[in-house]
């Protein structure tokens, strides 16, 4: 579909927390980079589906 994700990510400028926001900003690109197609059915979304077309058929 034409879903959209949002992340924020929160960094820290204290010299004292610099791997920390290294992390989160390769984190970040990383994140950034991640493309997902569409969702496919699950094999329990069919048997229920399934299912409920005998309960009201």
């Amino acid at each position: 579909g034409q879903a959209k994700t949002l992340m924020f990510v929160q960094l820290n400028p204290e010299v004292g927390s610099h791997s920390e926001t290294t992390s989160t900003l390769k984190f970040a690109e990383r994140a950034s980079r991640v493309e997902l197609g569409a969702a496919r059915s699950s094999k329990e979304g069919r048997d229920v589906r399934d299912l409920m077309e005998q309960v009201f058929f």
